[in-house]
């Protein structure tokens, strides 16, 4: 890939023609450390839940990889772009949305999603046990080290956990 002040850009994206009634609209992206795959989430008809693909830079091309049951927070890569962190709400039983929608009255968690594999197999990272209302989201700090866990509880009243992941199995 050049890089030169001069060259001249493409679209990577566009919302526009991924139906025709204009329905799409990109949500959230989140660019891989290395710059070679888009993390970007979709929110269809103008509700809060988002649908993450990844999308191959250098050609364009969308990996088969898809995490539901998203709304409100970002996703935040692994220094190494091999996997991403995410909070996802539990599947919402017996619903014509539960496709796509997860069940918010529920808590969300934290996962691990490695690149190439299902949804269905995502290591589950972090969980709030002991405060129903906190919901917790999750960013890897720049040096890679730690998972900072942000737990929103509203306005007033949050907190943050650290997980090391220079420990394997590490929870706090």
């Amino acid at each position: 890939m050049s890089g030169d002040a001069g060259d001249v850009g493409r679209v990577l994206f566009d919302p526009n023609v991924t139906r025709d009634d204009a329905t799409v609209a990109l949500s959230r992206f989140v660019p891989s450390p290395d710059g070679r795959i888009l993390a970007y989430a979709l929110s269809d008809g103008g509700t809060d839940w988002d649908i993450w693909r990844f999308r191959r830079v250098a050609d364009g091309v969308d990996l088969p990889d898809e995490l539901r049951f998203t709304k409100f927070w970002e996703l935040s890569w692994s220094r190494d772009s091999t996997a991403v962190y995410y909070s996802r709400y539990p599947a919402r039983a017996g619903s014509a949305a539960a496709e796509s929608r997860g069940d918010d009255q529920a808590q969300p968690v934290v996962y691990r999603h490695r690149l190439g594999s299902e949804q269905s197999v995502d290591e589950r990272i972090y969980a709030v046990t002991d405060h129903p209302t906190r919901a917790p989201s999750a960013s890897v700090s720049d040096d890679g080290r730690w998972l900072v866990v942000s737990l929103f509880d509203g306005y007033v009243t949050n907190g943050v956990d650290l997980i090391d992941l220079s420990k394997p199995g590490a929870t706090r």
